[in-house]
């Protein structure tokens, strides 16, 4: 029957150390009988997706309603700075979005961060947004799970407006 080359289940790269005999159905180990020694790490990062961007991807005038977004989690990081976390408490009511306000009431919940980052994922796998409401979703993850780590408002600011590329920054000066 043959055999052929296996893939290292971490990097999912080819792994000329391991194959598959077809006709014994068994792994099987090459003459140096290695493994792939990458550190144990998930398969994919969700952000890094090629897949997910394509699907994000909207006009410059989407990505332009967005800022308000935006500065909308630089304030909240601020807020959390100088108040704390339950701080977050008053701006639910505030907060139209059920994604948004779902990242923010488990952020307050003091959920575990790898779980909330579990459900907000899910939530952006599964529930087939495109475009625009997908780059939002992505938006809000990113700012809720930085928000969470304690990151500066700054901080915030930057590695959330970096999902609106085509924006110019003179578009965050303005709001």
């Amino acid at each position: 029957m043959g055999s052929f080359q296996g893939f290292c289940p971490l990097t999912l790269t080819p792994n000329p150390f391991l194959s598959y005999d077809l006709a014994k159905k068994k792994r099987t180990r090459g003459h140096f009988g290695r493994r792939c020694n990458k550190p144990n790490r998930k398969r994919h990062i969700m952000i890094r997706d090629l897949a997910l961007a394509a699907k994000a991807s909207c006009s410059l005038e989407d990505q332009t309603s967005l800022v308000s977004l935006v500065l909308h989690l630089k304030r909240l990081s601020e807020l959390v700075t100088k108040q704390g976390v339950l701080a977050l408490e008053n701006e639910l009511p505030q907060i139209k979005d059920p994604f948004f306000n779902l990242g923010v009431q488990l952020i307050i919940d003091k959920v575990e961060p790898a779980n909330i980052q579990d459900v907000l994922d899910s939530d952006i796998y599964y529930n087939h947004s495109n475009g625009r409401e997908l780059l939002k979703k992505i938006i809000i993850r990113e700012g809720l799970l930085r928000i969470q780590a304690g990151d500066t408002p700054r901080n915030v600011l930057i590695c959330t407006k970096i999902f609106l590329g085509q924006v110019s920054d003179a578009a965050f000066r303005n709001n």
